[in-house]
């Protein structure tokens, strides 16, 4: 009896190996169909936007452009204006500290060394 068993238990063993795989296998097969559905939202969302620009005019682009270069010249300026900025009060907090005596050579040495 002990013979007849042993097959049993392998064949057992089997089954719960293919079950588990079974329900692994589903597993990505509902996660691959959720992936799916999102990517088909999306493609959808995407083509509705293309529709909507495809009844835009040119004008209005042109124009939309235009304003957008305008604001990346001003921003460019700004920039140029608070670099300058930032430079004269580093230079400032720099002159009042040597001058109220917190800025020093040995400041320099410990800070760094290669400096000298």
């Amino acid at each position: 009896m002990a013979k007849g068993y042993a097959p049993t238990r392998d064949v057992d063993h089997l089954m719960l190996e293919i079950a588990s795989l079974v329900r692994q296998r589903e597993s990505n097969v509902a996660g691959y169909e959720s992936k799916l559905a999102d990517l088909g939202r999306r493609e959808n969302e995407q083509k509705e936007k293309i529709v909507t620009l495809e009844r835009v005019p040119f004008k209005a682009i042109r124009h939309f452009a235009e304003a957008l270069m305008r604001e990346d010249r001003r921003s460019a300026i700004r920039d140029y204006i608070l670099f300058g900025l930032g430079v004269i009060v580093i230079t400032v907090v720099a002159l009042g500290l040597k001058w109220l005596g917190y800025w020093s050579a040995s400041l320099l040495d410990t800070c760094c060394p290669a400096a000298r």
